[in-house]
C-alpha cells in the first residue's frame, strides 16, 4: 500500500517482482543459496505476476542453470514456457520489431542447451551482422544494452561477433553511461565486454564491475547483470 492509501499500479507491481526475482537469482549466482528453483520464487503456472516476472528477465531468470551446468527442474522449465504462452508478445517495439523476437530465440536456444527438447530455435534472419548500426555507436549501445540477455557463455549468434568486432564502441558506451550515472546500462554492456574478450578491454572491467556493485547496491537488475558479468569475466581468465 502506497502512502496515499492507493494500491500500487500494475507497472510498479511488476517492477516489484522482477526486482524480487532478480535478488532470488543473485543469492544464488553468489553461492548464498544451496539450490535455486523457479518454483520457489513463483508459486505455480497460475500466477501470471510471477510468469510476468520471468518474462521480463528472460532467461536471466535460469542464469544459475545455464552458468552452473546444472538441468532444470521441469517444474522450472514449464515456468518459462507457461511464461511465454501467457505473454507471447513481452513488448512491440515499431523501431526494431526484431527485438522481442531475439530475446524469444534466446529462449528457446537456452532451453535447448539445457537439454530441453521439442523447443524451436530459428534465428530471425532479419538480424544479422551490423544490426542496429546504422544511426550510430550510441543508438547500437542502446540496442546492446537492450538485448544484454544474449551475453551470456554458450549462446553464439551475429550479435556476439559484433560485440568483438566493435568492442571499441561498447566501452565508450559504458564510459558514457556512468558519466549519466545511468548503472543499468553501464552494467549490461559490461556483460557485452565480458562475454567477449574481456579480459583484453581497455576498461577495468573488474573494477568497473565493482563499482557498480557499490554505486547500484538498491538494483537487483543491475545486480544481477554484474554478477553474471563478473562469472563470464572469470572464465576468461582461466
Amino acid at each position: 500500500m502506497s502512502q496515499l492509501g492507493m494500491e500500487p499500479s500494475p507497472r510498479m507491481r511488476l517492477a516489484a517482482l522482477t526486482d524480487a526475482l532478480a535478488e532470488s537469482v543473485v543469492r544464488a549466482l553468489r553461492g548464498t543459496d544451496d539450490v535455486f528453483a523457479l518454483s520457489e520464487v513463483v508459486d505455480s503456472p497460475d500466477d501470471s505476476g510471477g510468469l510476468a516476472a520471468i518474462r521480463v528477465l528472460g532467461m536471466d531468470a535460469m542464469a544459475p542453470h545455464l552458468l552452473g551446468g546444472r538441468r532444470p527442474s521441469r517444474a522450472d522449465v514449464e515456468l518459462v514456457l507457461a511464461s511465454v504462452r501467457m505473454f507471447p508478445v513481452l513488448s512491440l517495439d515499431r523501431e526494431l520489431p526484431a527485438i522481442p523476437k531475439v530475446r524469444d530465440w534466446l529462449t528457446a536456444r537456452a532451453l535447448t542447451s539445457l537439454g530441453v527438447a521439442g523447443v524451436e530455435t530459428v534465428w530471425p534472419v532479419e538480424v544479422g551482422a551490423g544490426f542496429g548500426r546504422q544511426p550510430g555507436w550510441v543508438s547500437w549501445c542502446a540496442v546492446m544494452a537492450r538485448l544484454s540477455t544474449l551475453a551470456l557463455p554458450g549462446v553464439y549468434c551475429p550479435l556476439h561477433a559484433d560485440a568483438r568486432r566493435f568492442s571499441a564502441d561498447l566501452e565508450r558506451g559504458v564510459t558514457r553511461a556512468m558519466l549519466r550515472r545511468d548503472h543499468r546500462t553501464a552494467a549490461r554492456l559490461a556483460r557485452w565486454l565480458a562475454a567477449g574478450d574481456g579480459v583484453r578491454s581497455e576498461l577495468s572491467l573488474a573494477a568497473l564491475l565493482r563499482h557498480l556493485e557499490l554505486v547500484a547496491a538498491g538494483d537487483p537488475r543491475v545486480a544481477l547483470d554484474v554478477v553474471v558479468a563478473g562469472r563470464m569475466l572469470e572464465g576468461c581468465r582461466r
